[in-house]
């Protein structure tokens, strides 16, 4: 597992010099003011984790203590120290986990989260090593749904997770659209959504004809859907490998399964012909 790969690799506690740890310009976060004061007063309550390049160090954890620090007179700092480089899967994780332990950043531990995902690593992988719960680790990937503007106001703390998430399960255009209007509340939010997930399967009174053509592609399958008038709902059902296709209209309905979702649908549309 990936926590026990980390745990794996060599690390000593030592006394630090300051002018040898380096912070990468992305990671240059603007301190408390109080952070500083409180760590003279206290001293360092949580390890600095840095891993070593050459003569040089690199901060893993407690970027926000080092700088702060490197304004004060103080010389060295004690931290536990890696004698190689993380891996990147690696690096997110401690960062994750770092974020949690602390302050929250949603956005941050979004991007940290993709990165364990796109390393291939699971959800119920990351809980196990972390301790974070499966459903906030959800809540959080679904706010890489929110498009870049959103999701810097999220990571300058304009809006708030609540707010966030909601947002995030509409369509980029009406995330646009949002961008150019008033402060909306929650629920006018929510309304929204519901409208948008609602807009593809409205219902029209018809005589009705089952379509004689298929859908190929999977792009093309909604436009096929609204100009016929066919509403779908297609689940994933592991433990048997298929697809499960439910298609019809307002009075009949036809279901099928099949590996291929397509495969699926075209054959509960075959179904409705009957």
């Amino acid at each position: 597992m990936l926590f026990e790969k980390l745990t794996q690799k060599q690390f000593t506690y030592e006394e630090v010099p300051l002018s040898k740890i380096t912070i990468e310009e992305e990671d240059r976060v603007k301190p408390p003011a109080f952070l500083a004061r409180n760590i003279k007063r206290l001293g360092l309550i949580h390890d600095v984790l840095l891993y070593k390049d050459g003569e040089n160090y690199h901060v893993l954890a407690g970027r926000k203590r080092v700088l702060s620090l490197k304004k004060s007179r103080v010389k060295t700092i004690p931290a536990k120290v890696l004698s190689e480089r993380p891996s990147e899967a690696e690096v997110a994780l401690i960062l994750l986990s770092e974020n949690f332990i602390r302050k929250p950043s949603p956005a941050q531990e979004a991007q940290q989260l993709r990165k364990l995902i796109q390393s291939g690593y699971s959800i119920e992988e990351i809980h196990k090593t972390t301790g974070i719960a499966i459903r906030t680790l959800k809540a959080r990937l679904k706010l890489l749904k929110l498009n870049k503007e959103w999701f810097e106001k999220l990571q300058r703390g304009e809006i708030s997770l609540s707010k966030a998430l909601k947002i995030a399960k509409l369509p980029e255009e009406a995330q646009r659209g949002l961008l150019s209007e008033k402060t909306k509340t929650i629920s006018e939010i929510e309304s929204q959504v519901r409208e948008t997930r609602l807009a593809p399967i409205k219902q029209v009174e018809l005589n009705w004809d089952v379509p004689e053509e298929k859908p190929q592609e999977k792009q093309d399958l909604t436009e096929f859907l609204i100009k016929n008038n066919l509403y779908c709902q297609a689940t994933f059902i592991p433990a048997q490998g298929v697809f499960k296709a439910i298609v019809g209209t307002k009075n009949r309905k036809a279901i099928a399964e099949d590996r291929d979702i397509i495969t699926s649908i075209a054959k509960a549309i075959e179904k409705l012909r009957r």
